[in-house]
């Protein structure tokens, strides 16, 4: 069987090795922060910036949730279980938006095709571009 590491036990490895290596562990923090003043929306490419700042917000989140509610717990599998059980969720919450987003869709076609109903573009002008005749 795979043992996983505590939060506990990682935790102070990663502090027994900034301890070690605090040159590595400054060049580190200022790559990143090299990294963040040069992604400033009016350098460059406007739209790529935003997404990586976006992606790292995204994975800035997940750690938090993932990691934040294990800091002070000493128990091994209790946080490998959590993130099992957070995968778990958020994999079933994304099937249940699919089949609710298809059964959606669905219904919407059904209607339009039963009673030839579509809002004009003066109504809703981001439905369709030109009206159904």
């Amino acid at each position: 069987m795979l043992k996983l590491p505590s939060l506990g036990h990682l935790l102070a490895s990663a502090s027994a090795a900034a301890r070690r290596f605090p040159e590595v562990v400054a060049c580190a923090m200022g790559a990143g922060c090299a990294g963040v003043v040069a992604l400033e929306p009016g350098s460059g490419d406007h739209w790529w910036a935003l997404a990586q700042r976006y992606g790292h917000l995204t994975l800035t989140l997940h750690l938090a949730v993932a990691v934040v509610p294990y800091v002070t717990v000493t128990e091994p599998h209790g946080f490998w279980q959590y993130n099992w059980t957070l995968l778990f969720r958020f994999l079933l919450a994304t099937l249940y938006a699919a089949a609710l987003f298809i059964g959606l869709g669905l219904a919407l076609a059904a209607v339009d095709n039963r009673s030839g109903f579509w809002p004009n573009s003066s109504c809703c002008p981001s439905w369709r571009s030109t009206s159904r005749s």
